[in-house]
């Protein structure tokens, strides 16, 4: 195998990349936004609409009830989240947690302990 030591060898290796982008840019077009993403944003019609377009058109599919259970969903999930954040990292060197932090952590700075004894 010749090696190329011109100074434009890389050019194949740049172009080549394009190749990937030809073929994953009409994916990206023809697919429609998140419906999770637009309902998060208050874009309830256009979420219904993009789930809609992903679900197909199925017989006999209860779209509202489905959409309701869609919307709770996300619902509950900002609501767990918005109270999980009201916990910080300091809960956890205070009371029980910091007995259960150190006893999570020991293991594992004893085992670099012996590691480093041993060399």
């Amino acid at each position: 195998m010749k090696s190329q030591t011109t100074p434009f060898a890389f050019r194949s290796a740049f172009y080549s990349q394009f190749a990937l982008l030809a073929i994953w840019l009409p994916i990206l077009v023809l697919l429609p936004e998140s419906p999770v993403w637009l309902y998060k944003k208050g874009m309830y019609e256009k979420a219904q609409r993009s789930r809609r377009r992903l679900i197909g058109d199925v017989p006999g599919y209860d779209w509202d009830h489905e959409y309701a259970v869609f919307a709770q969903t996300i619902d509950k999930s900002l609501q767990a989240s918005q109270e999980a954040s009201r916990f910080s990292m300091l809960a956890t060197l205070k009371g029980t947690n910091l007995r259960r932090t150190l006893l999570s952590t020991m293991p594992l700075c004893t085992q670099v302990t012996f590691q480093l004894q041993i060399m």
